[in-house]
């Protein structure tokens, strides 16, 4: 008697439903039926999103639907297989993306950064390639600029000397005239005092002795 009791009491423990409160989530179906009673008898009153958060007022174990309500107030039943003691998968997602979404965009932004500073780090080395190309062809051309300078300070050396010799055979040149004049004018002067000496000595001869060798002559002739 006592056993047929007992079992009495298991069995209507086992068909009344539990009125332990709970918190559960609706599992990663994309929607979960809510009823209006605990079988699937009982029309659809709503529709329950995945990772829905909702509170546990009633179990019936023995249709396996659960009576739940959410946070806004709705109440209604749905299958216990289809609620988790922890958040779906798509809660978790969410809630990663949340937590995260400021670390994504900072890592975005530092990556637009990246590629400015990368960009600007070409500029610079184009900048500086070209600078250095410059600096070859100013080289090149100061090395140009040094020995023309060199060529032309030799030219102006040059040029110096050539001035000092020129200054120097202008004055030689100059004496050469001098000398010149000066033998033009001895050999002039030589010339005026040969001619005067001719001339003296014509007259002498004229008036001296030719006139003496004719009397000589004279007397020779005379003499006979």
């Amino acid at each position: 008697m006592k056993k047929i009791i007992l079992l009495a009491l298991l069995g209507c423990s086992c068909a009344l439903p539990s009125f332990a409160q709970s918190t559960r989530y609706i599992s990663d179906e994309l929607e979960t039926p809510a009823r209006a009673g605990s079988s699937d008898r009982f029309k659809i009153t709503r529709s329950l999103k995945s990772g829905l958060k909702v509170k546990v007022l009633e179990e019936n174990k023995s249709t396996g639907y659960s009576l739940v309500s959410s946070d806004n107030g709705y109440q209604g039943w749905v299958l216990t297989r289809h609620l988790t003691n922890e958040p779906s998968a798509r809660n978790y997602l969410a809630e990663a993306k949340e937590r995260y979404e400021p670390s994504r965009l900072k890592i975005v932004e530092l990556e637009e950064n990246l590629k400015k500073a990368n960009d600007i780090e070409a500029q610079l080395r184009t900048a500086i390639d070209n600078f250095a190309q410059k600096s070859q062809t100013q080289d090149e051309e100061l090395a140009g600029i040094k020995r023309v300078s060199s060529n032309a300070l030799e030219i102006l050396d040059q040029n110096k000397q050539l001035t000092v010799t020129t200054a120097d055979l202008k004055q030689r040149l100059q004496q050469a005239n001098i000398d010149n004049q000066r033998l033009r004018d001895d050999v002039k002067s030589r010339e005026q005092i040969t001619g005067a000496s001719i001339f003296i000595l014509g007259i002498f001869l004229g008036l001296v002795v030719i006139p003496r060798l004719a009397s000589r002559k004279r007397k020779q002739h005379s003499g006979y």
